[in-house]
């Protein structure tokens, strides 16, 4: 009988995902508040919304500089060793839909 490397699933059951759903001023909101894992992947979403001249703005550098989403658009990142982002609008009450998966670093 030939020798074979055994066959097993692996799970992985590490860390979790969070789901952010509000709107933001012109006052950057750090997510998640607390910066106790890294992030290893984050979805931001600027939904649909009135007026069309809202804007989110969203920083991986802790707010030295920003990008721009219109509404309608997102973006997705699989940052390293980020504890966290930052997002603000250009105007006050700028929705936003944000998912982040963290993990123990």
């Amino acid at each position: 009988m030939v020798d074979t490397a055994p066959q097993f699933e692996t799970k992985d059951n590490l860390g979790s995902t969070l789901q952010f759903v509000s709107t933001v001023g012109i006052t950057a909101v750090n997510l998640p508040s607390a910066d106790t894992f890294d992030i290893t992947e984050v979805i931001i979403r600027c939904p649909i919304q009135t007026p069309n001249s809202n804007r989110l703005l969203y920083s991986f550098n802790l707010g030295s500089t920003y990008s721009t989403l219109s509404p309608g658009e997102w973006v997705s990142f699989e940052p390293r060793q980020l504890k966290h982002i930052s997002i603000k609008g250009n105007v006050a009450s700028v929705s936003y839909e944000v998912l982040i998966n963290q993990e123990p670093a």
